[in-house]
């Protein structure tokens, strides 16, 4: 047995109780996050949070804490809280979205403008979007939900105010959906690996990079790079769940304090992510570089190069291809409707 899947085991055998739990019984809960210790969220939010219940307990209902990847690896979170794996994680629905397509959905371009937006965006299409709804409910109970920081493009020549500024250009990025997104707005994607990314422009293996300002702050591009040019594209969705076992197995007193503590969570988490995002260009700035934040015209540029309003286009073919039954322009125009309804 492998290592990761032997400690996983082991966390789900000493952590999930059977039967239901007196309130008496201590209770543990195991929680895998998408985050490692030192990203905001983990100081900011998470931590705070899962401390308060053992605060308000005398330490009778404890939430351990775990980075990305520490029990299972991060796309098979969703599995793992369902089958009880994990009492708790994050996850998003764009690591398996043949699962949960009408989740993935809200990756799409112009769907996130910001965090706070979208993190309201996001929770409004699963309230409104049935089959989002049902996705959602099926790996556990959701009691938060987020989105991602904006994608950002590093370069390390001219600015990128257009897609015509990336033709041609050579650009790193870490996978196959940022790889796709660059290639329709006309650059050359180049695939790398997070521990190489910074050699890599600093070689000259690329005239810049695409990735989130926090992560691209986590790379130092700060110490090399030109310019930053914020362009919300592909964004990540986020759901907080709890398996359905570990939650109907804890007394009705935790239950409620849970719930109630999770009321705010969703808000918190994306305020926090905004203003990381502020630090990292404002450190970006502080350094030299040259910040880009693109007009509603420049933006449009950018998004029609991925032609939403096409069936030819790259998130019209990736819904077909991962199970979206009827027409997938109608829900991509459902999905920006739902975004544009929260400012």
């Amino acid at each position: 047995m492998k290592l990761k899947a032997l400690f996983a085991s082991l966390v789900a055998a000493c952590m999930l109780l059977p039967g239901a739990a007196k309130a008496d019984d201590p209770i543990e809960l195991s929680f895998q996050l998408c985050y490692n210790p030192a990203h905001t969220l983990w100081g900011q939010v998470f931590k705070p949070w899962a401390d308060s219940f053992a605060e308000k307990t005398n330490g009778k209902f404890t939430i351990h804490l775990f980075p990305n990847n520490a029990i299972v690896d991060n796309p098979e979170v969703s599995k793992a809280i369902k089958n009880g794996l994990m009492d708790m994680g994050a996850w998003t629905p764009f690591h398996n979205p043949r699962e949960t397509p009408y989740l993935a959905t809200v990756a799409i371009p112009s769907f996130m403008k910001n965090c706070v937006q979208g993190s309201l965006a996001l929770r409004k299409w699963i309230e409104t979007m049935p089959e989002a709804k049902k996705e959602s409910q099926s790996v556990g109970i959701p009691i938060a939900a987020w989105t991602s920081a904006p994608t950002s493009i590093v370069s390390m020549t001219t600015p990128v105010h257009t897609p015509d500024d990336l033709k041609g250009r050579r650009i790193l990025c870490l996978s196959g959906a940022d790889a796709n997104i660059l290639t329709a707005w006309g650059a050359l994607p180049v695939k790398i690996s997070v521990p190489d990314l910074f050699v890599g422009l600093q070689r000259g293996m690329g005239d810049g990079c695409i990735g989130t300002p926090p992560g691209q702050k986590g790379w130092k591009v700060q110490e090399i790079a030109k310019s930053c040019s914020v362009i919300p594209s592909q964004n990540v969705p986020y759901i907080l769940s709890i398996n359905k076992e570990s939650f109907e197995d804890l007394p009705k007193e935790y239950q409620d304090l849970l719930l109630e503590s999770a009321k705010g969570l969703s808000d918190q988490i994306s305020k926090a992510l905004n203003d990381d995002i502020e630090n990292a260009l404002k450190l970006f700035a502080d350094c030299g570089m040259e910040i880009v934040r693109l007009t509603p015209e420049q933006q449009k540029m950018f998004d029609d190069t991925q032609k939403l309003d096409s069936p030819d286009g790259i998130w019209a073919k990736y819904l077909v291809d991962n199970g979206i039954k009827g027409d997938p322009l109608e829900l991509i125009r459902k999905a920006q409707e739902v975004a544009n309804s929260i400012e």
